[in-house]
């Protein structure tokens, strides 16, 4: 998602080619897409969403003493679950991004 170049020569000296963006659940994120959009205008750069998904281990311990168990099915739910999440943030950006008139490119 883009914007034509600007043609302001202050803009042109400074540019960011490419803006990412971070995607999370949370009340600010309305206020991250927008200063997004005002950069992106102010810089003709591409907007790129990113939702990153953190990681779990593959063993987690279930006593002091250091006995670990491995988490085959927690583990899987949780990606299903983030994977979800992914999706679902991803329409949010680009619905935003339409909405404000943030062309795909």
């Amino acid at each position: 998602m883009g914007y034509p170049k600007p043609s302001n020569r202050k803009a042109e000296l400074m540019s960011m080619k490419a803006i990412l963006v971070h995607v999370d659940e949370h009340d600010s994120l309305e206020s991250v897409f927008a200063s997004a959009v005002l950069a992106g205008r102010r810089f003709g750069s591409y907007l790129q969403g990113q939702y990153v998904r953190r990681g779990l281990p593959r063993m987690v311990p279930i006593v002091p003493e250091g006995a670990f168990m491995p988490t085959g099915e927690l583990v899987e739910d949780r990606e299903a679950i983030d994977q979800e999440r992914g999706e679902r943030l991803k329409a949010r950006f680009d619905a935003f991004m339409r909405e404000h008139g943030v062309v795909e490119g």
